[in-house]
């Protein structure tokens, strides 16, 4: 009754899915794994659903359903009539499991997805309603009565409530009882389901106070557990890495938490805290092991530092000890520059070379005891330590430095020695001269007494005015007028007694004077003499300067013209006129540019002449004139040089064409020569067939012009083009109107140069020839025959005949290999080779 009572209660609109749908759905999916599940239907668009044995439930789901749309990829059917007393609808659809894998199978119930059903199918692979094995209710064994099927187009099946049309008198009547008895039972079974889902409702809230308790029971429970745990694994971290003089605080707290929180422990982690433990204690005990060996190696690398430092101590005593040797002679080396006063005599200074030697070896002997003393004992000096200062080496850098402080003292003391010496020796040789200067001096006197003795003809020790003019004449030549020399008497009277003039005349006190002022009137006449020169030589100047300007003017005319000349060879790029004329044309311009070069060279020449005249005065007169000319002349030089500059260009120019014209008539005289040369050819030793061999005389232009003539390929050369390829080969030569033979044999020999071994055979085929030997990298070949390759088809190479110039060896070589890789290069045309070629 109760099952009953539940189910109609969910038809008529109660909520019971929520429990009831989980519940029996368990029991669905529990069913559905036994392998209990039907067939399913196929698609259709109407439905019948017959059978049920549920009284409440069948009414309600058999009937007639229509195909309304799709839900989770399968099919919905709609009832279409409505059901109960509150009109519901009536939804056969599919569920998946996105939700939950229970709520996943076919349903019916008032809508898609709501939380009323009236029954359950477990199949979830069926793409469409399964025609029996049905759960009614729900949660309930499976109805075999419950079947699905299409239903066709004309088939009906009547509803379950209503009266069937054309029933008549007691039936009529009967199914009218029948009718009311099933709306009284409805109305009970609502009143009842109303009673039960107040029941329910007080039972579901008792049971969620239950579990409410039960669940804040276990959530304070979890907290403690959880609580204990990151107590545990706090402390278990800290023992993880606990040192020798903290694992006894640490162990203790372990201790502790393991005694106030032993209940809310799992057995593991109290496992694993026993495991930490002893881990913690052999880390322990291996890190107090580790430390003591650690402080047995520092005492023991305290002693040995100490111990170093000891021995770098005494060395360092010793070095410097060494040092103060070194100072000590550099002071009294350097003490040495005041041993040397006055005049030393030669003695003296030997001595004191000798002594000033004697130390400077004796400090550089110290000096270099130092520097060996270190090198030997350098290392056990620097390895003495304090804190992380090398106090060794600092120690033994200072003391390097003052040696070299001492080395550098030592070639200043030197220096001053030396110049202490020096000076001395410069005081005793500014004695001598001054010994020597009043010996000259005296010596002078001397002189100027028989001078003087020698025009004072009648010896009264004074020289009269005649004297004194027969004097200036002879001793100066120089003609002094006689009021000249009375002029200078009256002076002479004025001069300090010493050098006063008596009356009658000079006397020899003051001939010295006399004589300065007889050299004097001597120069000052020679001065008036001189500018008069000088305005002479500037009017010449003048002249000279109006010349050059004209020179200069010619030579701006000269360049200029040759410029102009020069600028016109640009036309020859156009010039289709044989070579030997266009060289004609350059050869004109070329003239006139050298004649107008020299024009500016002979006036820069007379300028440059202006400018340094021997005369200073006469030179810095005219610089500014000089400095002008000079300055006119720069644009005629340009001028000069750019014509030059276009002569040379169009001289390469056509010596190029030239040359290209004489390089194509070169290859054919090879081809034809080679055709005409049975050595070339390797059928005989002739030269040229009927001109001899190799060694003989030159042979004559003509010769060789005939001998071409008739044999040269299209197109042909002119005479005159070959008469110039001849001179153009023999340029240089002593006879032009010759060729010799070795230049004619150079000029159609080919070579190739050996750039990677390759074997000489004696055949073309490498197949079927024999090896004559390895042609080595470096050699020369000569090649037989016309001038080109030969393909070995075999080996598919090109190949050519050739003789070997290291051994003469005559036979075939490959040029490159079948991949390209060249084993031969070819020279260059030996046309450029020949000789040198004459500048032009």
């Amino acid at each position: 009754e109760n099952n009953h009572a539940t189910f109609w209660l969910t038809a008529m609109g109660g909520d019971t899915r929520g429990r009831g749908r989980r519940r029996g759905n368990g029991g669905a999916r529990n069913e559905s794994k036994s392998g209990s599940g039907p067939g399913s239907t196929s698609r259709s668009e109407k439905l019948v659903i017959s059978g049920c044995k549920d009284a409440v439930v069948g009414p309600i789901i058999r009937g007639n359903y229509t195909l309304q749309s799709e839900n989770h990829d399968r099919p919905v059917y709609k009832k279409d009539e409505k059901a109960g007393a509150k009109g519901l609808d009536v939804m056969l659809y599919f569920w998946d499991d996105r939700d939950s894998p229970d709520f996943s199978g076919w349903w019916f119930g008032p809508q898609i997805g709501g939380d009323e059903v009236w029954a359950f199918h477990p199949d979830i692979a069926a793409k469409n309603p399964p025609t029996s094995g049905w759960q009614c209710p729900f949660d309930g064994p499976v109805d075999k009565t419950i079947q699905i099927e299409p239903r066709p187009a004309a088939t009906t099946i009547a509803p379950a409530v209503p009266v069937a049309p054309g029933l008549t008198g007691e039936a009529a009547q009967k199914e009218e009882a029948r009718r009311k008895k099933e709306l009284d039972l409805m109305s009970e079974h609502e009143e009842i389901s109303r009673q039960l889902q107040a029941i329910r409702e007080a039972e579901v809230n008792q049971k969620q106070l239950v579990l409410d308790k039960q669940r804040e029971a276990e959530n304070e429970k979890k907290r403690k557990d959880h609580h204990a745990q990151l107590m545990l694994k706090k402390v278990l971290g800290k023992l993880r890495l606990a040192k020798p003089d903290t694992i006894k605080d640490l162990m203790a707290e372990l201790d502790q938490v393991l005694a106030s929180e032993c209940n809310s422990l799992p057995k593991t982690m109290r496992q694993e805290a026993e495991k930490v433990r002893q881990d913690a204690q052999a880390r322990a005990q291996k890190i107090s092991q580790f430390l003591q060996k650690a402080d047995q190696r520092k005492k023991a690398d305290e002693k040995i530092r100490t111990e170093k430092k000891e021995a770098s101590k005494r060395l360092i005593e010793q070095l410097e000890q060494l040092v103060e040797g070194v100072e000590a002679m550099t002071e009294s080396l350097a003490s040495k520059e005041g041993s040397l006063q006055g005049l030393p005599t030669e003695d003296e200074v030997k001595k004191f070379d000798e002594s000033v030697a004697v130390e400077e070896k004796e400090i550089q002997t110290a000096y270099q005891a130092c520097v060996d003393f270190v090198q030997e004992n350098r290392a056990v000096m620097e390895q003495a330590m304090e804190g992380p200062v090398q106090w060794g080496k600092r120690n033994v850098d200072a003391l390097e430095a003052r040696a070299e402080i001492c080395l550098q003292t030592r070639a200043y003391a030197l220096l001053a020695a030396e110049n202490a010496k020096q000076a001395a020796l410069q005081r005793k040789e500014d004695a001598k001269i001054a010994l020597e200067r009043q010996a000259i001096a005296k010596e002078h006197i001397e002189n100027d007494l028989q001078v003087f003795k020698r025009y004072d003809a009648d010896g009264d020790e004074v020289l009269t005015h005649s004297e004194a003019i027969l004097y200036a004449k002879k001793e100066f030549g120089f003609d002094v007028s006689k009021d000249v020399i009375e002029r200078l008497h009256e002076k002479l009277k004025s001069r300090p007694a010493t050098e006063t003039a008596s009356a009658k005349g000079i006397p020899f006190s003051a001939f010295h004077t006399f004589k300065m002022a007889i050299g004097i009137a001597r120069e000052i006449a020679r001065d008036r003499i001189r500018v008069v020169a000088k305005k002479e030589r500037l009017a010449a100047l003048e002249i000279e300067v109006t010349e050059v300007e004209t020179l200069i003017g010619k030579a701006e005319a000269s360049c200029s013209t040759a410029k102009g000349a020069a600028v016109k060879l640009d036309s020859l790029s156009e010039d289709t006129r044989p070579l030997a004329e266009q060289s004609a044309s350059i050869s004109e311009v070329s003239t006139a540019v050298e004649a107008a070069d020299q024009e500016q060279q002979v006036a820069r020449r007379r300028a440059e002449a202006i400018a340094s005249s021997e005369d200073r005065e006469i030179r810095e007169e005219r610089r500014a004139a000089a400095a002008e000319l000079l300055t006119r002349l720069a644009k005629p030089m340009q001028l000069i040089s750019e014509a030059k500059m276009a002569v040379l260009k169009w001289e390469k120019t056509v010596e190029g064409r030239r040359t290209k014209e004489v390089q194509e008539i070169s290859k054919q005289a090879r081809v034809a020569l080679r055709a005409a040369s049975p050595k070339a050819q390797g059928t005989g030793a002739e030269l040229l067939e009927g001109l001899g061999e190799l060694e003989g005389d030159p042979l004559p232009w003509i010769t060789i012009i005939d001998f071409l003539r008739g044999r040269w390929q299209e197109p042909m050369p002119s005479d005159d083009e070959v008469i110039g390829w001849l001179d153009f080969i023999t340029e240089g030569s002593e006879k032009t109107d010759v060729v010799a033979r070795e230049d004619i044999w150079l000029l159609m020999q080919v070579s190739f140069k050996v750039l990677r071994q390759t074997v000489m055979t004696d055949a073309l085929s490498t197949k079927d020839g024999k090896a004559l030997r390895m042609l080595e990298v470096g050699e020369t070949l000569e090649l037989i025959g016309e001038d080109k390759t030969l393909m070995d088809e075999a080996a598919d190479v090109k190949r050519i005949r050739a003789r070997a110039s290291k051994d003469g060896l005559e036979g075939w070589a490959t040029v490159a290999s079948n991949v390209g890789s060249p084993f031969l290069e070819r020279r260059e045309d030996q046309l450029q080779v020949l000789r040198e070629k004459r500048p032009v």
